[in-house]
């Protein structure tokens, strides 16, 4: 992720593909909360399923409550919705 513009970096056969993001995302602090933010990002509103909510649901069960409360914040307005489903998901069978 970068700040700055999409580019492509080649090393060797590989590429590294540096994709566009806000300042805001940036500052999310879990690692994992991040991952999942791009993640959504990437797959788009209609790519989330009942089965990726599910998978995303056990790896953010792993985050601290006021940690993921904290970064959610940061994720844009259509994440967030996704999030705070999930976090009713975690809240309810705790």
């Amino acid at each position: 992720m970068t700040n700055g513009q999409h580019r492509i970096l080649k090393v060797g056969k590989a590429a590294i593909v540096f994709k566009p993001t806000t300042q805001k995302v940036m500052m999310v602090e879990n690692d994992l909360v991040f991952l999942t933010i791009q993640a959504i990002q990437e797959l788009g509103k209609e790519g989330v399923s009942e089965d990726i909510i599910q998978q995303l649901t056990r790896v953010l069960r792993t985050v601290a409550p006021d940690q993921l409360q904290k970064d959610i914040k940061l994720a844009p307005v259509w994440i967030k919705q996704i999030l705070y489903a999930i976090v009713k998901k975690i809240k309810f069978h705790d």
